[in-house]
């Protein structure tokens, strides 16, 4: 029997097959929770000393069936999410069971290799696991811009978005600068309580460089960066996450007019993707430095703004440009504030649809 730390969600999982049992605890962990297994009913009841919230078990074992552990549960355990998978016939366990959560897996007899990945968007999906998050107020599908000074405090938003990402079990990417940008965030990540390598030994993460993100065809082009996300969020549903929760720098915004009428162009089209995938992003720009005018554009192309690490609606959101009336600077402080009047959204945990 193997016992993990419990500071996670633990989910117990039982199955006298050693391979398939090492697979599908791996991709539980990979999905940000603690596992623990067991090869044995024998076994499994000794682990229910440490409480765990879920159990996925195997329906046939070498020392009994699943129905042996259920009946355990039932009088051991604060009503368990339990999932049953494996070749029982329809009859063989009871469609609710007091005092337990009973659901058996539609992976089908065996479940062959697609199992775990299978079994984990199930948990995902149904099993309320998740602590509460550093920034509730995030929702799938939301597509936000981020105006930033210190970048202390940007990492500490990030941390927290992320953190959120991992929880609604999301694979996370952040479009760094730089490699040196990449470390940076890294660092700071871990300090925040990010498990930042075990995040990217499973995939949940990737700290990418410019070159690998908004110039991964050698320059920007608009509809390549487009096609890299949305290869990258049908890659992260394959691989059995919810989702894809995305952050980029945009304050390396290129300065020629070719690339800048380009990224207008990329963030006029982007809008479209947030309705017909499971993707939430968060475009990020630096006010120091950075031309008003293209701060100006952005907030005209974003719904929502992440303000004190909560979200709001953008006023400016859909704004046409208009005759220049004031200095551009000027005009951002104007639409900031507005913004900053406006009602935040509650922070409570999001009901999170999962596609």
């Amino acid at each position: 029997m193997s016992t993990p730390p419990v500071s996670r969600p633990l989910v117990l999982v039982l199955d006298s097959d050693g391979p398939r049992r090492a697979a599908i605890a791996e991709r539980l962990e990979g999905r940000g929770y603690a596992v623990c297994t067991a090869a044995s009913v024998a076994e499994a009841l000794g682990a229910a000393a440490l409480q765990p919230r879920a159990l996925v078990l195997a329906h046939r074992l070498r020392d009994g069936t699943a129905l042996d552990l259920v009946a355990h549960a039932r009088d051991a355990l604060p009503r368990p999410y339990v999932v049953v998978h494996g070749d029982w016939p329809v009859d063989a366990l009871p469609p609710t069971s007091p005092g337990v959560d009973l659901h058996l897996s539609s992976a089908g007899a065996t479940g062959g290799r697609d199992l775990p990945r299978r079994l984990a968007r199930h948990l995902v999906d149904a099993v309320p696991l998740r602590p509460r998050c550093g920034m509730p107020s995030v929702r799938r599908g939301d597509h936000m811009m981020l105006v930033y000074e210190a970048r202390p405090a940007l990492l500490d938003c990030l941390a927290a978005y992320f953190s959120c990402g991992e929880l609604e079990g999301e694979r996370c990417i952040l479009a760094c600068d730089d490699a040196r940008s990449a470390d940076l965030a890294r660092a700071h990540f871990e300090r925040a309580g990010l498990d930042v390598e075990r995040m990217e030994r499973r995939g949940a993460l990737a700290l990418l460089e410019r070159d690998e993100s908004y110039f991964v065809g050698g320059r920007f082009d608009p509809q390549l960066m487009i096609e890299f996300i949305r290869d990258h969020v049908t890659a992260a549903v394959e691989d059995g996450y919810t989702g894809l929760r995305a952050a980029g720098e945009g304050s390396w915004l290129p300065t020629t007019p070719e690339d800048r009428e380009a990224w207008f162009r990329y963030e006029s089209e982007l809008g479209a993707l947030f309705q017909s995938a499971p993707l939430t992003a968060v475009c990020i720009y630096r006010r120091e430095g950075l031309d008003p005018g293209a701060l100006l554009f952005a907030l005209r192309r974003h719904p929502f703004l992440i303000l004190g690490g909560t979200v709001c609606d953008n006023p400016s959101f859909g704004e046409a440009p208009q005759p220049a009336t004031t200095l551009p600077d000027v005009a951002v402080e104007e639409r900031l504030q507005a913004a900053r009047r406006l009602p935040r959204r509650l922070d409570e945990p999001p009901a999170v649809p999962v596609g």
